[in-house]
């Protein structure tokens, strides 16, 4: 049995994908001037704010800005996040049997204490690990491993969702 169950958050304990994606629409267009559609927007599903906003052209001098620009925005698409069904009884669950409960997210702290919070789930999770917590980020294993060092725990012992 493994000791160490480690989530992501967007698309896996929160179904977030509209919320992420409007607010980024609506960053582009403020700041570029430019429509997208949504469907268009999806690559940023996963991936750090900065390296969203890379791959849309934004200059690196206008990157701090514009993640704090976007952040500014979600607050406004906060009705369309839901936790998905069965997570709360899912992680209850795992802490009766005794499992190590961690995250590791694309997103950055900042992003993670104003957009994941205000949800109530926090206390299930014993470690956090947030883009700003390692140099490489997802999809490369740079934040599982993280979160193994953290909890001194081997590969093995844990499954990344």
């Amino acid at each position: 049995m493994k000791k160490h169950v480690i989530f992501d958050i967007d698309g896996t304990l929160l179904d977030s994908e509209e919320s992420v994606l409007l607010s980024l629409q609506e960053t582009v267009l403020m700041k570029k001037g430019k429509h997208m559609e949504t469907e268009e927007l999806k690559f940023a599903l996963g991936i750090p704010s900065e390296a969203a906003l890379r791959r849309l052209g934004f200059a690196e001098e206008e990157l701090a800005e514009t993640v704090q620009f976007w952040g500014t925005l979600t607050p406004s698409y906060h009705k369309y996040m839901r936790i998905f069904p069965g997570i709360r009884e899912t992680l209850t669950a795992l802490k009766e049997k005794g499992i190590r409960l961690g995250i590791v997210t694309s997103r950055n702290r900042p992003e993670y204490e104003k957009d994941f919070l205000p949800f109530g789930l926090e206390p299930f999770f014993d470690t956090v690990i947030c883009a700003d917590d390692t140099i490489r980020h997802k999809p490369d294993g740079e934040p599982v491993r993280e979160y193994l060092r953290r909890q001194k725990a081997q590969p093995e012992e844990a499954v990344y969702i």
